[in-house]
């Protein structure tokens, strides 16, 4: 972003709720699968004691700077959301359409762009993601004209 751009920023914080159940996920899944790799013996070794405590204080650690590195900034001309050290820039000029509808069901927001991609954003705590850019989005077209110009796209 430019030294204009980054002026102004406005932080919106991800659900952390949401945050932590995406990682707390991953990391029961891959705890799974390592455990069925090498499945410990009966009864557990000192060793499979102290594997098992790094690893949980270890995810603990990690979920919590999930939840601190997930967040959005917005001003008057973009939403970035940061995750962890990545920036995801979402141009509101870019943006054609917004399922309202799924995005409510869901509590995550879809979004189309002008390339024909289709973006999910976890909601921010308040919920004000999907009023701001219903609000700074210009270019909003409907569904049907979005499938018009884009026959692939897989609106739900």
């Amino acid at each position: 972003m430019t030294k204009e751009k980054t002026k102004n920023l406005t932080k919106l914080k991800i659900s952390p709720i949401k945050s932590a159940l995406i990682f707390v996920g991953v990391v029961t899944i891959i705890a799974i699968g390592l455990y069925f790799i090498n499945p410990p013996s009966w009864p557990p070794s000192i060793l499979q004691y102290v594997v098992i405590a790094i690893w949980f204080a270890l995810s603990i650690f990690l979920t919590i700077i999930s939840i601190k590195m997930n967040y959005y900034t917005y001003n008057r001309y973009e939403l970035v959301r940061h995750v962890y050290t990545k920036e995801y820039v979402i141009k509101y000029k870019d943006v054609l359409y917004i399922d309202i509808e799924w995005s409510k069901k869901h509590s995550s927001l879809l979004l189309f762009t002008s390339l024909g991609h289709e973006r999910y954003l976890p909601f921010d705590k308040e919920r004000k993601i999907l009023d701001l850019l219903q609000e700074r989005c210009k270019h909003l077209i409907s569904k049907e004209e979005y499938l018009v110009k884009f026959p692939n796209a897989k609106i739900k």
